[in-house]
């Protein structure tokens, strides 16, 4: 009977692996129909994007972009595109363009056949660069320095995939088909009670204490080894035309996480590097105390409950900032960890599944390193809920008071990370679940029911505890946040709700494939289109059963309660007086789509934990189900898909209905080995690498424009700097001019610069413009006077004449100008002292009036 048991659990095994790899085959793993290789030479590093045309409709477009070396020979490049065919192509050069040569263009098609595109089919866009061909070569000379090159490749007609390539993707949904019936077959044949969770009953306190040994651990060494994910390698690129990708460990960098790499960590430094260090007061990130609301390090007593920080306070900065950095995925698969192991009543193998699942979800990776600060405002949700679960719960008062500790942490650096949009349907997902942990403590009687007053007090004690330091904190920031609620954006933005298609749902589970080049078109970006596996409606289902059981399990129905109020909120909306009553104005509803997500896994996990009786269905009856539910589900993702123009081909969405119709059976029948391996491993594929894994900072500290702007800060700490160019590259070199402590006007800002108002608008003509969080470039002017250009909701352009009086009234003292192909006239009472690839540094004579 065992050895049959053992060959059944191997098959059963075998099975879940293959449905996986078949999915991923899809997906992470899929071989492009198409590569496109050509060779090219440029003297410095600079990146290179290709954009395709495959037909009329949107999704059959998209762009792929390349880093290249600076290298004196030629360099073959490829680009893989998942298309059904191809019409045309773009070259594009992007940011500070340099002159290149191109050669031996071919279009390689998988299964057979490739195709030579004559150079003589190159055409450049009129103004954008001129084209010189020589002995089978092509030379690109852009006509502005920092104009994007453009080029249009017009292959002689129309490519279409090799005939046994679009049969082999035919084959796969058939294929997974199989292997997904053969596993539903296999459930009458073995009870799913792997060994691991056996020695979870056995030496549940020895596993959960390995795993947080473990945790501690990796968080420890890769800090002490000065790992980080952050973007920031960029900036080897656009500040000194070097290979970003050079020193990166795993991954690749993320143009699209600017809002750490431009904004957030530049911030940080800044912190760092001006004098005095660590102040609480920054004027190049905003007025007042702006440092507390942006979640940066400060000599400040709130530290205490922000320990990520304190290694600022004496570690070399590439120590302190992996420190800082690691904290993020340490925290919260600790946090998760917890709660879901006192979810799950010490199933610690389902408990790290829980807290894995969501760390390497879409939407935690693609905002993992935003300035919201949203993983380790997770990990104090968890850390939360499992401080209170554990006060209401235990019966040891020496477990109580630490818990109360670990509560008045969380709470208060979950505060503090101040971005509403997450934290108020999270602060909701909180309210349920301890309302949900209240209710069945009472009904087990629990330690709560036999301590109740002393238990509550003490929950209610380390709340006002928490209060009252919130209330400090508060205090000091109070004038910064009334005059940020008084700005265009982000004050005067409030939401009602009604506007999140319901397509959008299910748009997670098209995405496997996703990059930050190629996503659903009507979502605008990567990150605005990841989310959370969409799991409540099968939560709901999962509550209707149990009802019909007469069943009742309050921490499973409370946080499907809070996912279901915020669905209605996203798509249906509630009036205006309700949602300011709320604060669900201060949320939009794709922000929202956070709490849905953490309230559908945790309601996932909580049942995959319950240790009720087996579930039995006859093998006919469980096929019959899955066939039905891969119907249904191919129904609505055709619908969905429909409406995120095409994103997915035919195919690919039959694969994705086969897959997840999987996945729901297997949490209907309660199978939590197979359902982690399901939905674990397609996620780690996908995002396990959406945030690059580097080391140190010496895209800042190594970079020769770095040092050069900080040896002039050191001597000169208390000068005013501005940076001008074209298309918002002053934007980016005031931040890169931040990083190194030194003062920029203009970069981004949480409060408007006054002085710059003052300066350049004193009759606030643009105040429509300038009125916000923004991302503020200068660029160059011939007009007589300053005009403000509104960009985008959180970012504008001042277009400035450069002469003595507009850059004296700012107060600048060291002037950069980027683009000098255009401006290299002198300014009177400004002489230049350096010029380093292209920027041109300005000093002023005698001081600034």
């Amino acid at each position: 009977m065992s050895h049959q048991i053992n060959r059944a659990t191997v098959l059963r095994g075998s099975l879940v692996a293959a449905s996986a790899l078949l999915f991923l085959l899809q997906f992470p793993w899929k071989p492009a129909p198409f590569t496109v290789r050509m060779e090219i030479l440029t003297e410095q590093a600079t990146r290179v994007t290709l954009r395709y045309e495959g037909g009329d409709r949107a999704s059959q477009q998209g762009e792929i972009s390349r880093i290249l070396d600076g290298t004196a020979a030629f360099q073959t490049i490829r680009f893989p595109i998942d298309q059904n065919q191809l019409m045309a192509f773009h070259l594009k050069q992007w940011g500070r363009s340099s002159p290149f040569r191109l050669r031996n263009i071919v279009v390689e098609r998988r299964g057979g056949g490739n195709t030579l595109i004559e150079l003589d089919r190159l055409q450049a866009h009129a103004g954008v660069a001129t084209l010189r061909r020589e002995q089978g070569e092509v030379e690109i000379l852009p006509t502005g320095r920092f104009e994007q090159t453009d080029l249009s490749i017009e292959p002689p007609e129309m490519i279409r995939r090799a005939p046994l390539a679009v049969l082999l993707g035919k084959l796969l949904p058939i294929v997974l088909a199989l292997a997904c019936v053969a596993l539903v077959w296999t459930n009458r044949q073995t009870k799913e009670v792997p060994q691991l969770e056996k020695r979870a009953r056995l030496r549940g306190l020895r596993l959960r204490t390995s795993i947080i040994g473990v945790l501690i651990f990796l968080y420890l060494a890769a800090s002490g080894a000065g790992l980080n994910g952050s973007s920031c390698a960029l900036w080897r690129l656009i500040a000194d035309y070097k290979n970003p990708e050079i020193g990166i460990l795993l991954g690749s960098p993320k143009f699209i996480r600017s809002d750490e790499w431009i904004v957030h960590t530049p911030w940080l430094l800044s912190q760092y590097y001006r004098q005095p260090s660590l102040s609480l007061t920054n004027r190049d990130v905003g007025e007042g105390p702006a440092p507390l609301l942006t979640s940066l390090p400060v000599r400040h007593w709130s530290m205490i409950f922000r320990p990520q920080y304190l290694g600022f306070l004496f570690l070399p900065l590439e120590q302190a900032f992996a420190f800082y950095w690691n904290f993020k995925w340490f925290a919260l698969l600790l946090g998760a960890f917890l709660f879901f192991d006192i979810l799950t009543h010490g199933r610690s193998g389902l408990a790290l599944f829980g807290a894995a699942l969501i760390l390497f979800s879409g939407f935690t990776q693609w905002w993992f390193s935003s300035p919201t600060m949203m993983p380790e405002m997770l990990a104090m949700f968890f850390f939360g809920c499992w401080s209170v679960t554990i006060i209401l719960n235990t019966s040891s008062r020496w477990a109580a008071a630490g818990s109360a500790i670990v509560l008045l942490i969380a709470v208060e650096q979950f505060a503090f990370c101040s971005y509403p949009r997450f934290q108020i349907p999270l602060l909701y997902l909180a309210f349920f679940i301890v309302i949900g942990v209240v209710v069945r403590a009472l009904r087990e009687r629990t330690a709560m029911s036999r301590r109740r007053s002393s238990r509550v007090a003490l929950v209610a004690g380390t709340l006002a505890v928490a209060t009252l330091i919130f209330w400090s904190w508060f205090a000091e920031v109070r004038e910064l946040i009334a005059s940020i609620q008084g700005l265009i954006y982000p004050g005067q933005i409030l939401h009602v709700g009604g506007s999140f298609p319901w397509f959008w749902f299910l748009a997670p589970f098209f995405e496997f494939a996703m990059t930050e080049e190629r996503f659903p078109v009507p979502m605008t970006n990567a990150c605005e289109a990841s989310g959370h596996l969409f799991l409540l409606p099968i939560v709901l289902a999962l509550i209707v059963r149990d009802a019909l059981r007469k069943k009742f399990d309050p921490l499973l129905i409370a946080p499907a309660t809070c996912a279901l109020l915020l669905v209605c909120f996203m798509c249906i909306g509630i009036p205006e007086s309700l949602a300011r009553w709320t604060g669900l104005a201060l949320v939009a509803p794709n922000r929202a789509t956070l709490g849905v997500g953490i309230a559908s896994f945790i309601a996932v996990i909580r049942y995959l934990g319950r240790r009720d009786p087996e579930i039995k269905q006859s093998t006919r009856y469980q096929i019959v189900s899955y066939a039905l539910l891969a119907l249904f589900l191919g129904w609505i993702f055709s619908g969905a898909n429909l409406h995120l123009d095409h994103y997915l081909s035919r195919t690919a969405v039959a694969v994705v209905s086969l897959y997840f119709a999987l996945v729901f059976l297997m949490i209907w029948q309660r199978r939590p080995q197979t359902v982690c391996a399901l939905l674990l491993s397609p996620c780690i594929c996908a995002y396990g690498l959406v945030n690059p894994i580097g080391n140190g900072l010496s895209e800042f500290t190594g970079s020769e424009l770095w040092r050069m702007v900080r040896a002039v800060e050191r001597e000169d700490p208390q000068a005013t700097w501005l940076a001008i160019g074209p298309q918002g590259w002053g934007n980016v070199i005031a931040q890169f001019l931040k990083s190194t402590g030194a003062h920029a006007v203009g970069g981004a800002r949480i409060t408007p610069d006054s002085n710059l108002i003052r300066s350049l608008d004193p009759d606030e003509k643009y105040r429509q413009v300038h009125q916000r969080y923004a991302n503020v470039s200068f660029v160059s002017s011939t007009s007589e006077t300053p005009t403000f250009e509104l960009k985008a909701t959180d970012a504008y352009a001042v277009h400035l004449p450069v002469t003595t009086d507009y850059i004296r009234r700012l107060g600048v003292r060291y002037l950069l100008q980027i683009d000098t192909s255009e401006n290299k006239e002198n300014i009177p009472g400004f002489e230049e002292f350096r010029v380093y690839k292209g920027i041109r540094f300005l000093r002023a004579i005698g001081p600034p009036s």
